[in-house]
């Protein structure tokens, strides 16, 4: 009798790195749309302009919302999704300033879909994986 061990552990892993990563995208398009909604809309550039990237590996961003001279940039940790926009005027709009007041939707977005969210990174984690 002969014996064969296979092991399957690197599709396994290979297998989770696709599901985070179609989490990450399902829910980028998801969270993008959420801030949208509650962007105020003006002459509807602002909302026009929220996007979002995904990140992988370790590394930089800031190609996806560079504006002018300056981007928004750092080190992300592994599997990350940036929502957000290049429009100058944006923060302002967000934070509010000392003649207008906030109007949230990046942290809005955030704060009252977490739990979509989560279902979503969730339900991508839990597919049935062929091995």
């Amino acid at each position: 009798m002969k014996v064969e061990v296979v092991s399957k552990v690197d599709v396994a892993i290979e297998a989770e790195k696709e599901a985070i990563q179609r989490a990450l995208e399902a829910i980028g398009i998801q969270f993008m749309g959420d801030a949208a909604d509650y962007c105020p809309v003006d002459t509807g550039r602002l909302r026009a302009s929220i996007t979002y990237a995904t990140q992988e590996v370790k590394g930089t961003y800031g190609s996806p919302f560079k504006s002018g001279d300056s981007s928004i940039s750092g080190t992300v940790p592994e599997a990350t999704v940036i929502v957000g926009t290049n429009v100058e005027y944006a923060p302002y709009v967000e934070y509010g300033t000392s003649k207008s007041k906030e109007q949230s939707f990046l942290r809005r977005a955030l704060q009252e879909n977490m739990d979509t969210y989560a279902a979503i990174f969730e339900s991508e984690l839990s597919r049935d994986v062929d091995l």
